[in-house]
């Protein structure tokens, strides 16, 4: 970096205190940010992210209000396709510090949505052996803690059955539309630390989560199944020692290290 210019730290901390962002969660944010930037973009996707064209002429942001989540413009070139769900997904998170409903309604009144547990599954076995960077920038392991929604949402009925609701899917012509079932009879039902590459590659229910003979592995991922004690709703995240499939987080729960992968057609 030339004397005299801004960097990549300096630009997304301005960023963030304009949208009114607290200096404590902004320390906390950027504490590693040699080692482990929790946003890992280049100084050309930087200036996409402040909307600043590469003359360094200013044109309007594309972010919504930071209690909506925190949206930074996605390009086309930001999303790979996956063949197997025919859609396309963002190699990236976006809509920091969104809580889950926040998030679901901002990117449902862009034509976007949340990817589903189905899609992630698709999403992970497709980029393990066709896009390993990919892969390797979702499940790495590193010192500062990330998460992103999932849209997978559960109630209970009567204290006894879980309903799993997907936030929005697509139907057959296309158009966002909400859905709830009961939730598949063969689903893990209790808290375990699972192998990554079984519950991807073999072991899910058609709606994604773990199913009861899913292989252990101590090391992989920490599943935490659905509970009937309050609604929740399913987070990935990456944390310094493992991985977490987390299916009772409170819907209402938001943080800057929190985001949500975007699914398009």
């Amino acid at each position: 970096m030339k004397q005299g210019e801004t960097s990549i730290e300096e630009k997304l901390i301005k960023h963030l205190r304009e949208n009114h962002v607290e200096d404590k969660l902004i320390e906390a944010t950027f504490k590693d940010i040699h080692s482990d930037m929790i946003f890992p973009f280049s100084d050309y996707r930087v200036n996409q992210i402040l909307g600043i064209k590469p003359t360094g002429s200013p044109v309007q942001s594309s972010s919504v209000a930071l209690e909506d989540g925190l949206f930074f413009p996605l390009e086309d070139e930001d999303f790979v396709y996956i063949p197997k769900i025919k859609r396309y997904v963002s190699r990236e998170r976006t809509g920091f510090n969104g809580d889950y409903d926040a998030c679901s309604k901002s990117l449902q009144m862009d034509g976007k949505r949340m990817i589903t547990l189905p899609e992630f599954i698709r999403l992970l076995k497709y980029s393990k052996t066709k896009l390993p960077e990919l892969y390797d920038s979702i499940t790495r392991l590193g010192t500062s803690e990330r998460a992103e929604w999932i849209g997978a949402s559960f109630n209970s009925i009567n204290w006894q059955e879980e309903i799993m609701g997907y936030n929005y899917v697509s139907d057959s012509n296309g158009k966002l539309t909400s859905k709830s079932e009961i939730l598949d009879r063969n689903t893990l039902m209790e808290n375990k630390k699972i192998s990554l590459n079984d519950y991807i590659n073999k072991n899910h229910t058609p709606q994604g989560l773990p199913s009861k003979n899913v292989e252990s592995g101590e090391e992989d991922l920490l599943y935490l199944c659905p509970n009937n004690n309050h609604s929740s709703a399913t987070k990935f995240i990456v944390r310094s020692n493992g991985l977490v499939l987390t299916c009772c987080s409170y819907p209402s729960s938001h943080d800057l290290d929190l985001g949500v992968r975007v699914v398009k057609r």
